[in-house]
C-alpha cells in the first residue's frame, strides 16, 4: 500500500491530490515511527541498564520497523547532493553552536548531568541511532515533511515558505519528544530548526543526518543518557 501511494504521489499533477497523497504517507511513515504497524517483532539488545552513575534505565531496541520510514522515503528524498567545500567551516561552526546551546539548555534545567562514560554497548548503539533512528527521523522531518511545507507554500507564492516550512517542521519534530516533558520540547524544537536550516542550505540529507547523530553521540558518551 505504501509503495502505492508513493508511485501516485509520484506521478500527481493536482496540487490538491497530490497534498492528500502526502497526508496519508504521513500517516503511514507515523504508524510506522509509533511501532504501529502490525507484523514487526524489534528484538531487545539491551535489558533495562543504568549506563552511569546518575543516569535513568535505558532499554536498546533494534527498531527496523522504523527503518521502513527511509526506505520508503528515499525514492522522494535523494539521499546525495554535492557539498560545497568552502561551506564545510559554516556547517562546523553551526554544529558547534547547536551542541553548545542544546546541552547547556539541559544542563541548566537539570535534565542532564556530566557523565563521561565509554559503555560496552557503543557499537550496536551506535548502529542503531546512526542508521534507523537519524536516518528514518532526518528523512522523514526534513526530507519529507520540510520539502513538502516549502513546496506547498510556495505555490501560494509566500515571500519565506522555506523559514515557515523550518519552523514548522522543528515544531513538530519538538512535540514528537513531548513523552520526556515540554523542556524536551522545546530543546528538539530548536535542534530541529538548525538541523532543517542546514538542510535547506546544502540540500544534501546527510547534513542533517550526521548534525543529529553527532548530538546524540556526544550526549550518549558526555552526559547521563537517556536523561
Amino acid at each position: 500500500m505504501a509503495y502505492f501511494v508513493i508511485d501516485y504521489f509520484n506521478r500527481a499533477e493536482q496540487a490538491s491530490i497530490k497534498s492528500g497523497l502526502g497526508c496519508l504517507l504521513v500517516v503511514i511513515c507515523t504508524a510506522f515511527m509509533l511501532h504501529l504497524v502490525p507484523g514487526f517483532n524489534n528484538p531487545l539488545l539491551l535489558e533495562a541498564t543504568n549506563l552511569g552513575s546518575s543516569s535513568t534505565p535505558y532499554q536498546l531496541y533494534l527498531n527496523y520497523d522504523k527503518l521502513w520510514i527511509a526506505v520508503l522515503l528515499l525514492a522522494l528524498v535523494p539521499m546525495s547532493n554535492a557539498l560545497n567545500s568552502a561551506y564545510v567551516p559554516k556547517l562546523l561552526l553551526g554544529f558547534s553552536f547547536t551542541c553548545i546551546l542544546g546541552f547547556s539548555i539541559a544542563w541548566v534545567f537539570e535534565l542532564v548531568q556530566l557523565d563521561l562514560k565509554l559503555p560496552s554497548i557503543l557499537i550496536p548503539w551506535i548502529i542503531c541511532n546512526l542508521l534507523i533512528t537519524c536516518v528514518a527521523e532526518e528523512v522523514f522531518f526534513r526530507g519529507f515533511i520540510q520539502t513538502q511545507i516549502s513546496n506547498i507554500l510556495g505555490r501560494y507564492q509566500y515571500q519565506y515558505a522555506s523559514i515557515y516550512s523550518i519552523i514548522a517542521t522543528a515544531l513538530i519534530f519538538g512535540l514528537v519528544h513531548y513523552p520526556a516533558g515540554w523542556l524536551y520540547v522545546g530543546i528538539a524544537s530548536l535542534l530541529g530548526g538548525s538541523y532543517g536550516y542546514y538542510y535547506l542550505g546544502t540540500n544534501n540529507i546527510k547534513v542533517p543526518i550526521l548534525m543529529h547523530f553527532g548530538f546524540n553521540l556526544i550526549h550518549f558518551l558526555c552526559f547521563t543518557y537517556p536523561y
